[in-house]
């Protein structure tokens, strides 16, 4: 799979965010990349007076607009509730929404955001994946859950669908403010090496009336080793993903499968 994060500052114009964030998708797709992933909430950051419905400007003028894949996420109306929600687009298709889990309270997001609580499996290009946005990423047992979904066959562990055939890639839209890079790396890090899957994470950079953004979007694979960064400043970040070494890295050990879920809850 080729993946590209298209590393961007967001500017107080919707309309003008959304036409680079195209821009962006249109050098991805002359490229052959298959999916390209945009930071979280990349048409408004945190402006809820642009909230929208799924079917409204960003998401249309997206879907319409590319040919590949899109991941991102953007400020979901729905009745009286606002969600910061990921969408998942390919081939002009909406193929799934995932709505925030867990809302980041030094910034208010509880004040203004309902929390979701419908975690996403999805196919992309053949290949099954997962989305999570931000503040996600702090919370282990949440992505372990979303690498082993589906996994589980009666009362016992089929190996084989274990090691290779469940969540391949873990996507990562994101805002994620300085001075936490070194947060930023650990964390992404880290779930991969506990999860033995790639994680593919878009970050912003620029400022908002309260926050900088560092940017530093990357890939990491099974081990846990970057093999692509980005800086501090706008680029297309590109890279081939090889989802083979998810089967190399669990041939040794596949971690999960020694898990001990009935030892863990217990007062």
């Amino acid at each position: 799979m080729r993946v590209s994060l298209a590393q961007m500052d967001i500017s107080s114009e919707k309309e003008k965010n959304v036409e680079k964030a195209l821009s962006f998708i249109e050098r991805s797709e002359e490229i052959g990349c298959d999916v390209c992933v945009l930071p979280e909430l990349f048409a408004t950051g945190l402006d809820v007076s642009k909230a929208e419905r799924i079917d409204g400007y960003t998401v249309e003028k997206i879907r319409k607009s590319a040919k590949k894949g899109v991941i991102f996420s953007f400020i979901e109306t729905e009745g009286e509730n606002l969600y910061n929600t990921a969408v998942i687009i390919d081939e002009g298709k909406v193929i799934g929404r995932y709505r925030k889990v867990h809302l980041f309270k030094p910034i208010d997001e509880e004040l203004y955001f309902n929390a979701g609580c419908e975690p996403l499996i999805f196919d992309l290009k053949g290949y099954r994946s997962s989305i999570v946005i931000c503040y996600d990423i702090r919370f282990p047992e949440f992505i372990t859950t979303l690498s082993l979904k589906g996994v589980l066959t009666t009362s016992s562990w089929d190996l084989e669908n274990l090691r290779f055939s469940k969540t391949l890639i873990i996507f990562v839209v994101a805002n994620f403010p300085k001075p936490r890079l070194d947060h930023w790396i650990t964390l992404l890090k880290a779930r991969a090496i506990e999860n033995q899957i790639f994680v593919v994470a878009c970050n912003r950079v620029g400022k908002d009336e309260k926050n900088e953004f560092f940017g530093h979007s990357l890939v990491v694979n099974p081990s846990g080793e970057i093999i692509t960064e980005a800086g501090e400043e706008e680029e297309l970040l590109i890279v081939d993903i090889d989802l083979e070494e998810v089967k190399e890295a669990r041939k040794a050990c596949f971690y999960l499968e020694d898990r001990r879920r009935e030892c863990y809850d217990r007062p």
